[in-house]
């Protein structure tokens, strides 16, 4: 039986296991074991479940403009956007210093003290990206659009 889910698939297991697993990779793991798995393991997390947060956050904002009406869903090419907008943030973060700066400052200003090391080796997390479009594709179609 095929239901409406509202932002509720961002609150399903799987991208809530990544936000388990950023925030314990980020405050312990990569403390107490650091190694090349610990440093990636994070840029992995955050590329699966940021587009869905973006697409959790579009869908609430939709559901406010149109005063809860249900029946709207993430499309394939909103997630496609969520995905693309998130690698060129992350990209640019890893690769020009100019924009990591800004986007620490971003991030200090709304009170999450963080920092961003300049590594190239980390885009190998951006094919994670082909796994949250997968994952977004097949979490819609089991509910109602």
């Amino acid at each position: 039986m095929r239901r409406f889910l509202g932002i509720g698939y961002f609150v399903h297991p799987l991208p809530l296991l990544a936000v388990g697993t950023l925030v314990l990779n980020d405050r312990y793991l990569k403390f107490a074991y650091p190694s090349f798995l610990t440093g990636k393991l994070s840029d992995f997390a955050g590329l699966f479940f940021f587009p869905v947060f973006l697409c959790a956050i579009w869908n609430l904002f939709w559901q406010i403009v149109t005063r809860g009406r249900k029946g709207r869903w993430i499309t394939l090419s909103q997630g496609v956007v969520a995905v693309v907008v998130t690698d060129l943030v992350f990209a640019g973060t890893k690769l020009v210093p100019e924009i990591a700066d800004l986007y620490l400052k971003i991030l200090n200003s709304l009170g999450f003290p963080s920092r961003v090391m300049l590594d190239p080796t980390d885009l190998m997390a951006l094919s994670v990206s082909a796994l949250t479009l997968w994952w977004l594709e097949a979490v819609r179609a089991l509910y109602v659009l």
